[in-house]
């Protein structure tokens, strides 16, 4: 879980850290609908990316479905641009 060192912010529990995609987080997508109602219902099908804040988010997974959270500068690499 992150902790925001200055402001004492405390991320949701269930973002996990991707061991593939470094700078990326998920989330199973039952728990994403589960805890972010509002966004679940923004967030289009694959491959279709939402741009929200500071964050992008996207689905990925065939057999268990998960949201992907990407800070917005560091989903502007050259790895995340095949996502568009």
């Amino acid at each position: 879980m992150k902790v925001c060192s200055v402001c004492g912010h405390r991320d949701n529990p269930y973002w996990r850290h991707s061991r593939f995609d470094f700078n990326a987080d998920y989330m199973r997508e039952d728990d994403f609908a589960r805890e972010f109602p509002e966004l679940y219902a923004q967030l289009p099908s694959k491959p279709k990316k939402l741009v929200l804040g500071l964050y992008v988010y996207y689905r990925r997974g065939k057999k268990e479905k998960q949201v992907y959270r990407v800070a917005l500068e560091d989903y502007k690499v050259e790895t995340e641009k095949a996502l568009k």
